[in-house]
């Protein structure tokens, strides 16, 4: 007997139904991955791993004006994604070149070169808007904020949620230190904006940015998964009592097989 079949008839094969949805229901996988390095005139582009990706992934480089319309832009396997990229109130971008925290290491090309945001003292921040995502989808956001110099502070805020990142001057890649790592909802345009602004007045600086889209399965409600646990546990008892009840009808039914009867002794043989 197949070991499903075998679940089926037993009274197991709900229960085992139930322990699958909910490992399906907190599944939360990785979609595609949109980088953008942001580039002075001339500056490479990067390209491998950042905090997300693998090695060999592409990034769209960007050229750092203080403003830009919608941008299309690939994704990491360079395949088109219909999401575009948007920005405004930044000054061009600055390439620190050989100063920069991460010069001489395997970052350099991504992290010498950044857009500015100007300093809360100017009474406006820089301003970034992704479009043409999915409404109400979840995305995973790395930004990445390091320049020349250290505690150069940069606030950034997505959804309401902000993050600030401060620059220690070593070159190891560290949230809140040279990058902000978010997990937010698009809205129901399809739009994620996120806003940069210096915490200390000077600047905030911005190389570039992973975007990731995550698929993720329904998750129930507190009460709902309360409900399904306890499901389950009456299920299983049910199941146990059902066993039960099996093995005592079993005990008390009377045996198939007949009596053995006793034959009685031969008579000895008398003689005369």
């Amino acid at each position: 007997m197949r070991p499903s079949t075998l679940a089926l008839r037993s009274g197991y094969g709900p229960l085992c139904a139930a322990l699958v949805w909910l490992g399906l229901a907190t599944e939360v996988r990785a979609e595609w991955l949109i980088n953008v390095d942001f580039n002075a005139q001339d500056s490479p582009t990067y390209s491998g791993a950042g905090v997300l990706g693998a090695s060999g992934d592409v990034w769209n480089g960007i050229v750092g004006t203080s403003h830009t319309g919608d941008m299309l832009l690939v994704d990491s396997a360079n395949a088109d994604t219909g999401v575009t990229l948007s920005y405004r109130d930044f000054d061009p971008a600055s390439d620190a070149a050989g100063s920069a925290i991460f010069a001489g290491t395997p970052y350099d090309a991504l992290l010498r070169d950044y857009l500015i945001a100007p300093g809360n003292d100017l009474g406006f921040a820089g301003i970034v808007t992704f479009s043409g995502l999915t409404p109400g989808g979840t995305y995973r956001l790395i930004l990445y904020s390091v320049a020349n110099l250290p505690d150069r502070g940069a606030t950034f805020t997505a959804n309401g949620d902000s993050q600030v990142v401060v620059p220690s001057g070593i070159p190891v890649l560290a949230q809140g230190d040279n990058y902000a790592d978010f997990t937010t909802r698009a809205d129901a345009t399809g739009m994620i904006t996120i806003t940069a602004s210096s915490g200390d007045g000077s600047e905030a600086d911005l190389n570039g940015f992973q975007l990731q889209q995550l698929a993720t399965a329904v998750i129930p409600e507190p009460a709902s998964l309360v409900n399904v646990l306890l499901g389950i546990a009456l299920l299983g008892g049910g199941v146990a009592c059902r066993r039960l009840r099996g093995n005592a009808q079993a005990s008390a039914e009377p045996s198939n097989l007949a009596p053995q009867r006793t034959r009685p002794a031969a008579a000895a043989p008398s003689h005369a």
